[in-house]
């Protein structure tokens, strides 16, 4: 589980995934399904640069490439309710990569939790 006062990341791919007029997040940029993992990076005090490089990473490596449309923050402890865990999962180019696990299969019954998370997320922060 993160300590309490951690942030975690959440890059979104898709402008289906955000209000353009508000730039809030939706709960579907938080659903992992078909997979039962949410991947999240974990600030841990990264600088703005950094996140952003590690940002262009997911979307370059996604088949087919994605457009990183920007990203939101958030800290797990706050959301209400909320119990599934998180473990680190590094990977080559992002060693700060986690997932959120155990989500249960099927979108309805992962659309509550990705409501508690979207609850306490910030607005889309735009890439530079």
């Amino acid at each position: 589980m993160p300590a309490a006062s951690e942030i975690l990341v959440r890059y979104v791919t898709s402008s289906r995934h955000y209000r353009a007029s508000d730039l809030t997040v939706k709960p579907e940029a938080f659903t992992p399904d078909p997979h039962t993992e949410l991947s999240v990076t974990k600030k841990n005090g990264l600088a703005d640069h950094q996140l952003w490089a590690i940002g262009q990473d997911v979307v370059q490596e996604s088949d087919p490439p994605k457009t990183l449309h920007g990203r939101s923050e958030f800290n797990l402890s706050a959301a209400r309710d909320f119990t599934l865990p998180v473990k680190d999962d590094p990977t080559p180019k992002n060693p700060h990569h986690a997932v959120i696990h155990n989500w249960p299969p099927g979108k309805p019954a992962q659309k509550i939790h990705a409501l508690k998370i979207a609850e306490v997320a910030s607005k889309l922060i735009r890439p530079p």
